[in-house]
């Protein structure tokens, strides 16, 4: 300093003005020394003073006016203990201070520390006032406040920075600032005077920025990190480029003739690799390293304002306030090292905070505003345990000084109040390292407690700190979760919008409402997708904190320095927090939308998905689950590797409750497309609670490894309600109306209510999950049939590529066989009760030889298989679901007064079904053995009463609009009805009515124009049954895993073959029905076209999938994976395409430029966008089927390896189907549905398929009785059909059986052909076989000549009820044989796989076919009195039928078993017909001869050459 003026003025009467100025630069320095130095001085010095004699003259006291003024650099430098330094700067200085009042300020101000510029603040100014009119404002909208003004200290200033550099310890410097305040107190001997209500009030305080940045310097090295990956990124494009350059030189160079040899073009390609890496080194060395801070919080407008008043003054007031904002914690008696209240007001007009480079910002706030009370205390423990001690070196003979400090926290109650205009705030796991690092860096401004305890999470933390209460209102507040792993990702986004959001934030009790929609935001024709939309949403969240101690007694939490810990801490490791640490917290949740905000469609809670969602949002799971590693953490960096706590794992109990009191979700394949569905709903209200618990981590001392924590939810309890719910599905021409209401149209599904709930303690009679539903509607129309199964394919297609893309496709299977252990003792089994069908002694089973073997010595008495029996007792799959062996029931469904109609596409009319009620239950029973492996078995079971079936009684009166006239029945019709006396006499009046409950009732109805509906079928019941098993058992801890004991074959209830075996059962006890000849025709419409209908797409893709497969038969193992690789590339990189080109739509939406060159790009990227994924369906078929090809040779491999090397093992049984009815009536009426044709009834009908592991496998087609009565009237004859009284027998009507197996080259092969039929008595009329003839066959002219080899007509072919279940079966087209060829040309040229695939569909082989001679007593009357071809009790005899080996179709069989029986008939017609009269001694059963005995070898040997010529021979 070389020039200071000094002005001391003193003209002014009362007033001493003192003026310091200088031009020059100024530098004060001081230190802990001179300090001392000074204070002994200053203290000698008033010491001397002290003896002086004080004047005896009173004179008038003077205020002093003091003004500095430096103009030039100031700097003040400030010796800290421990070698730290402190530097001030400032540019500019002036202050002035006038008797209460001072204003200081300067152009610049810098605050460094260990010359590291850390604060920078520009043009500070600092004024204490009197008053201020603006703060007295603010202070009069606070009601509470008693004074009206107040003094004030006024802090501002243009911009505020504060940044700290990287690895900079900010705290440790502060902290020993800090003690130097507290050394100069007590060498000062300064003693802090008592906070009450008569202490002098506080000054209020007002700080105002323009501009407040917090920077935190990001790592150099991970910078460098990052710029290399970035620069080799860019660089590897760069060379591609430079390689394609050089190469297309060459090539120019070889065009116009000049010769380059092989040592030439490498020495340049050497060149250009060395280029290439000087141009990276020299990018390297000129690449600037990226400034970007690692944390930058910037806010504009910064403004706090603090109000001290007379009713927040005391310690007794501010104990009192504190009370009332917690009042849950009890406060002890305690002192209290700092504690203050203020009304506070804080404003902010931006406040934004970003991370590194990101694109996207973390925190976005706009105009935010704080006011209310705010309490701040800061308690000391009697013992002193929390006082920790700190030292001021200082050299000699001065005394080393000892600083106490409280390590206690400052707690800061509150109750306040927020408003906002917009709030945006944006996470993503991949943030987390990022985060991590600001923790680190955050620790070296806010220094970690020196109490040795673990620190407490973020969640316990904020409730040790903060408590009371926070209101928040917002116009509009944006969440939005990152969907990538991507840090720098903008586009894959979740976009949660809160409209008009109010926010109530009390002890563990969190209040919000508010608008919540929910966008999906992704770089594709899907951004912007509104998912989900709820109007006005009430959220109530409850917290409970799970402590050792009481959650909210924060108080007794007691820091402790590392020197004064308790005497335990000795023994085990010091917790300062233990009874407040929380274990888990227990949250309830209480969501609902207000019924009033739901007044429109547009306005109610809807939810929107396309399928395109499903793979987006599995994508944002992926990103959610994501792990990220530690940063900066271990010996390696100086610090303990703490994991980070994370507050999903920290649930324990989670009550959920969800209310809506109307819901739409509406789902769409595609963005383009027009197949979806929609669910209105007019109530949903679901209530459930959950349990998170924890397997703690286990230790492998020998292997040295600590497994981690495994966290399990289960869920407690649960239960949901669906009011009024109706699905209508959309496709093809159908969309959904302009004002969004249900259209009849479109009705696929309804249910006046339905209600889940799950059991907290199932059993055997108590479900684990029961479903009720009330009124359940269901029509399942062609449309309806349409749209499911596209929409099915859709999802089906999203699944096959994700399975077909995996690596698992193309890896080996492990395959292998058990092996089956034979029973070692010899003991001949018991007798079994019941006799068991379903086996022929033509079988030639080896079980059933080795049964009759073991059995000869025991039984006395022999059954005969052939016996007609009821079906139940055969029926596997009853007796294995109805085991006394339950020991869960999982599943209870059930159905009340459920409706289902039905309607084809080619008649008019509808069938509609109902039942009254239905119930399914799935059963998990006791493990079991089989061949000493243990199988899970699970069932399920479905029982339907009060079925019962209805149709319009005229179809042409009904018109072509049903549907629109269509309606459903009343509940009263539905349901039961009690069985009385009164109600037994009205049923039996009703049989000869037409209404009623007995069959053939119509339903009376008060609409004139309602369509009339008659009951075609009366009440029954049917009972399913489905059981199965399987070897993969469940291996959780959770899981109660028992193993029986193996149980001696000879003790089974069921044989060994039928056990282990997946069983279907569908069992009718009794059915009546009546129909009249349009009822069945539209039945059998219905059975065609939506019961057995096949889409003919799936028929396309089912014949290009078996000519795959005839090709990857041609092919080796080998070439097959190398096959599959292959495809998978390709179709990687078609969806890879795919996604580009969506991607690159997307883009160009975005972009600003012309109409032309947007239109014209964008329309040719959609064309290439859809022959893309036309590819993709192409590619994925082809890829499947050769997987799926792979994988059975592989299967196929391991089975014929097995069969070879143990040759004797028997066919498994893996699969069973069982079909069964005791007895079925169907009446035959005219078309008013009331008079009565004929009368068929079946009884003892059975089923049964066996599938075997073999690719074989067994039918067997059984009817007990068939009689067929004629109900015309003046009928000669009663019964047109039945079974021969006259001979006595057991044996079934008619018996069907049929061994496949496994295909030869796709030919199928019939092991075994037999069909059996018992003696039949048939009394036929010429009247009622053209009653018969109307009724199947309407309009067709029954008296023209038919054979079986004919070309069919039209009308025959629409109504071949046996033709379309063949055709539906074995999946071919309807066409015929020239538009099946024109087809086939048309997607491929022929070839031998196509010739082999077509023969393959064509033949047969047949085995062994048997069909035993068969009796018939005929007798026919025909129209008029005497006919010729009137038959009296003919005995007819079909011959034997039977022939070996045999390469046949259908319609061949039948052309043999026809020629084989015509020639036999007629010469047995000719003899009883034209003889009978003249035999005499005549019989009235005469019996007719058979087949001669040439006939029969020749029948054994197999048919003649002859007969074979003729077959082939056309007619």
């Amino acid at each position: 300093m070389d020039v200071l003026e000094v002005l001391l003025d003193r003209e002014a009467p009362v007033i001493d003005k003192i003026s310091i100025f200088t031009p020059n630069e100024v530098y004060l320095a001081w230190s802990p020394q001179l300090h001392l130095i000074a204070f002994h001085a200053w203290k000698s010095v008033r010491k001397t003073f002290q003896h002086l004699p004080k004047p005896s003259t009173r004179k008038v006291p003077r205020k002093k006016h003091l003004i500095l003024t430096a103009t030039d650099f100031v700097e003040v430098q400030i010796e800290l203990a421990r070698n730290h330094r402190m530097f001030w700067q400032g540019e500019k200085f002036n202050f002035e201070r006038f008797d209460s009042q001072m204003r200081m300020s300067t152009e610049m101000l810098y605050i460094l520390m260990n010359e590291q510029k850390i604060i920078s603040v520009l043009n500070p100014c600092i004024l204490v006032q009197t008053h201020d009119e603006m703060m007295s404002q603010s202070r009069a909208a606070f009601a509470t406040l008693q004074a009206e003004a107040n003094k004030i200290w006024n802090w501002s200033a243009d911009k505020f920075l504060f940044r700290l550099p990287f690895d900079f310890n900010f705290a440790e410097i502060f902290t020993e600032f800090s003690n130097i305040i507290k050394w100069i107190k007590v060498v000062h001997e300064v003693q802090k005077s008592g906070f009450t209500e008569q202490s002098p009030l506080p000054s209020d305080v007002r700080i105002e920025f323009q501009e407040v940045c917090l920077e935190l310097e990001d790592d150099e090295f991970e910078n460098r990190l990052k710029l290399a990956a970035q620069l080799k990124e860019d660089e590897v494009y760069e060379r591609e480029k430079r390689d394609e350059a050089m190469d297309e030189q060459l090539a120019n160079l070889k065009k116009m003739g000049t010769f380059l040899s092989k040592e030439t073009l490498e020495k340049i390609r050497r060149r250009l690799f060395e280029k290439n890496s000087d141009i990276y080194i020299h990018r390297w060395n000129v690449t600037e390293i990226s400034d970007a801070p690692l944390f930058l919080s910037k806010w504009k407008g910064w403004s706090m304002r603090a109000f001290a008043d007379l009713s927040l003054h005391g310690t007794e007031k501010c104990i009192q306030m504190m009370k009332s904002f917690d009042p849950l914690s009890p406060i002890p008696e305690q002192k209290y090292s700092t504690l203050w209240a203020r009304a506070v007001e804080f404003d902010v007009d931006e406040w934004t905070v970003t991370f590194k480079d990101y694109p996207m910002k973390y925190l976005d706030i706009k105009d935010l505003h704080f006011f209310g009370t705010l309490v701040a205390a800061e308690s000391i423990a009697d013992d002193g345990r929390c006082l920790r001690e700190c030292t001021i070196p200082l050299p000699d003979p001065f005394p080393t000084h000892t600083v106490q400090r409280n390590m206690s926290p400052l707690k800061f109650y509150y109750d306040l109040q927020c408003a906002s205009t917009e709030y945006n705030c944006t996470y993503g796991p991949c943030w987390e390292p990022c985060l991590s690092m600001i923790s680190l860096v955050w620790n070296s401004i806010s220094a970690p407690s020196f109490d040795p305890s673990q620190p407490l999470p973020f969640w316990d933390k904020m409730r040790f700190l903060l408590h009371g209460k926070l209101l928040w209102s917002s116009e509009k507040i944006v969440t939005t979760m990152l969907a990538s792993n991507d840090p720098y990702n903008e586009t894959e986004t979740v976009e949660m919008l809160w409209e008009d959001f109010g926010l109530d934030w009390a002890l563990g009790e969190i209040r919000i409402k508010s608008g919540l929609k929910i966008f999906l935001r992704t770089a594709s024709r899907y951004d912007d997708s509104q998912i989900l939309s709820l109007p006005d949403v009430r959220l109530k969240v409850l917290l409970g904190w799970e402590c050792s101690g009481d959650p909210h007694e924060h108080h007794a939490v007691q820091l402790c320095a590392p020197d004064k810990l308790p005497h335990y801490s000795s023994t085990e490791e010091h917790d300062s927090y233990r009874q407040f640490r929380s274990s888990c917290v227990n949250v309830t949740l209480n969501f609902d939308v207000s019924p009033g905000s739901c007044t429109s469609n547009e306005k109610m809670p809807n939810l929107l998905l396309y399928s395109n969602t499903f793979r987006w949002i599995e994508q944002f799971l992926k990103s959610l689950t994501t792990k990220n590693r530690n940063v900066r953490r271990g010996k390696v960096f100086g610090n303990r590797v703490l994991l980070k706590p994370q507050l999903s794992k920290h649930f324990g109990k989670l009550q959920f409750s969800f209310s809506l009191p109307k819901v739409l979700v509406t789902y769409w394949m595609s963005h383009s497309s027009s197949y979806g569905f929609r669910v209105f709903s007019d109530g949903l209200q679901l209530t459930a609670s959950f349990r998170q618990t924890v397997q703690h981590s286990s230790v492998n001392r020998e292997m040295n490894v600590q497994r981690r924590k495994i966290y399990t939810w289960s869920t407690h309890h649960m239960t949901c309600t669906w009011w009024a719910t109706q699905i209508h599905v959309y496709g093809g021409e159908s969309r959904p109306p302009s004002d969004g209401s249900p259209s009849e149209d479109t009705f696929l599904l309804g249910f006046g209510r339905v209600q889940y709930a799950r059991e907290t303690f199932p059993g055997k009679d108590v479900p684990l999950h029961k479903v009720t539903a009330f009124d359940l509607k269901m029509a399942w129309t062609a449309e309806n049939r349409d749209a499911c199964l596209t929409i099915a394919d859709g999802v089906h297609r999203a699944h096959m590529l994700r399975r077909i893309l995996s690596n698992d496709a193309v890896k080996t299977l492990n395959v292998h066989l058990e092996e089956t252990v034979e029973p070692k003792d010899p003991t001949p089994k018991k007798e079994t009760k019941t006799h068991r069908r379903g086996y022929s002694v033509t079988e030639t089973n080896p079980w059933m030889l080795t049964q009759l073997i073991d059995e000869v010595g025991t039984k006395l008495v022999a059954h005969c298989e052939q016996a007609s029996d009821v079906p139940i007792d055969s029926l596997i799959g009853v007796h294995q679901s109805t085991m006394d062996d339950v020991k869960l029931l999982n599943w209870q469904i059930d159905l009340f007064n459920s409706q289902l109609v039905l309607k084809g596409c080619e008649r008019d009319g509808f069938l509609l079904v109902c039942a009254a009620k239905s119930q399914l239950l799935q059963n998990f029973h006791r493990n079991v053995w089989k061949r000493s492996l243990l199988l899970s078995k699970k069932s399920w079971s479905a029982k339907l009463s009060g079925m019962q079936y209805f149709a319009p009684i005229s179809l042409s009166a009904s018109g072509t609009n049903n549907k629109e006239k269509f309606r459903w029945l009343p509940r009263e019709v539905i349901d039961e009805k009690s069985q009385d006396t009164g109600g037994f006499a009205d049923d039996f009046v009703q049989k000869f009515t037409a209404t009623g409950e007995a069959v053939g009732g119509v339903v009376q109805t008060e609409e004139e124009s309602a369509v009339q509906l008659q009951r075609i079928v009366s009440r029954c019941s049917c009972q399913i049954y489905f059981c199965y098993f399987s070897d993969e058992l469940k291996t959780d801890s959770s899981e109660d895993i028992s193993v029986p004991p193996q149980i001696d074959p000879k003790h089974q209830s069921l044989n060994t073959d039928a056990i282990g075996i997946d069983v279907l059962t569908l069992k009718h006890n009794m059915l009546e029905a009546t129909s009249n000849s349009e009822q069945y025709e539209m039945v059998v419409d219905i059975v065609n076209n939506l019961a057995l209908f096949v889409d003919p797409i799936k028929k396309e893709m089912g014949e290009k999938r078996r000519r795959l497969r005839f090709e990857c038969q041609l092919m080796g193992m080998a070439e097959m994976r190398a096959k599959i690789m292959r495809y998978q590339s390709q179709l990687r990189e078609i969806v890879s395409l795919g996604r580009y080109l969506e991607r690159q739509l997307f883009y160009l939406s975005n972009e600003e430029n012309t109409m032309e060159k947007i239109e014209y790009t964008e329309d040719q990227l959609i064309q290439e966008a859809e022959e893309t994924k036309q590819r993709m369906l192409t590619v994925s078929e082809k890829l499947a089927t050769y997987i799926s090809s792979y994988k059975q040779r592989q299967v196929n491999q391991v089975k014929e390896f097995d069969e070879g090397k143990n040759a004797k093992k028997g066919v498994e049984v893996i699969r069973r189907f069982e079909v069964c009815f005791e007895d079925c009536i169907w009446k035959l009426t005219e078309s008013d549905g009331q008079i009565a044709l004929a009368q068929t009834q079946i009884r003892n009908f059975l089923y049964t398929r066996t599938v075997r592991d073999s690719n074989c496998g067994d039918h067997l087609f059984e009817v007990g009785s068939v009689r067929i009565t004629n109900l015309l009237p003046d009928t000669i004859y009663k019964h047109a059909l039945h079974r021969d009284e006259t001979r006595q027998t057991r044996q079934p009507a008619i018996r069907l059986y049929v061994r496949d197996m496994p295909p030869v080259g796709g030919i199928s092969v019939k092991e075994h052909f037999e069909l059996n039929i018992a003696p039949m008595v048939a009394e036929i009329t010429h009247r009622l076989f053209d009653k018969m003839m109307r009724f199947f066959f309407p309009g067709r002219n029954i008296h023209a000549n038919d054979s079986l080899d004919g070309g069919d007509d039209e009308s025959s072919s629409t109504f071949s009820f046996t033709r379309k279940i063949a055709s539906t079966l074995s999946m071919r087209s309807n066409k015929s044989a020239s538009e099946k060829l024109g087809l086939q040309k048309s997607l491929y040229e022929k070839d031998d796989i196509d010739r082999m695939k077509e023969r393959a569909d064509k033949v047969n082989h047949f085995m062994y076919i048997k069909i035993p001679e068969v009796s018939f007593v005929v007798s026919y009357k025909g129209n008029k009195d005497k006919n010729l071809i009137d038959v009296n009790q003919f005995n007819f005899i079909f011959p034997l039928c039977e022939y070996h080996e045999q390469n046949w179709t259908w319609l061949d069989l039948a052309l043999a078993v026809k020629q084989r029986c015509k020639r036999v008939l007629v010469q047995q017609f000719m003899k009883q017909k034209l003889l009978r009269n003249r035999i005499s001694n005549f019989s009235i059963e005469p019996t007719p001869q058979g087949v001669s005995e040439d006939e029969k070898k020749r029948i054994a040997v197999g048919i003649t050459t002859s007969d074979q010529k003729s077959l082939k021979t056309p007619k």
